[in-house]
């Protein structure tokens, strides 16, 4: 397995969309819902509708990376997860962490495009998610 492949299925991007829109699904439905009662225009409404997409994707595959770093004694017991890129060694836990590092970086940089009670907030979900 090629080293890029392996970064690709750590972050479960080869899955996409399963997982990712469980967290996409709820943000765009909520700002369609704002965009209702307080109508914008439909460029910003498209541009938000990417940056909670991109954001969701962003936060849902550091959320796979820091899963496979805590689990990765005991996903090669379990049949489903034994193949994993960690487990089987194809990349370092170092390596891992520094992706996560930079997955969880682009959100926050994400988030400096939204008002200050969103970036609080969004702050407040990263670390909780990810640590």
């Amino acid at each position: 397995m090629s080293v890029f492949r392996a970064y690709f299925e750590l972050t479960r991007l080869h899955k996409f969309p399963l997982g990712n829109i469980l967290i996409i699904w709820p943000s765009v439905w909520g700002l369609y819902m704002a965009a209702y009662n307080h109508p914008i225009t439909s460029t910003s409404l498209i541009t938000q509708t990417v940056m909670f997409a991109v954001g969701s994707t962003l936060l849902h595959s550091a959320a796979c990376v820091i899963n496979d770093i805590c689990d990765r004694n005991f996903d090669g017991k379990v049949e489903r997860t034994k193949n994993r890129p960690l487990v089987t060694g194809a990349l370092p836990i170092a390596g891992a962490w520094i992706l996560l590092s930079v997955l969880t970086s682009a959100t926050m940089f994400l988030l400096t495009f939204t008002n200050p009670t969103a970036y609080v907030t969004g702050i407040f979900d990263i670390l909780h998610c990810d640590f």
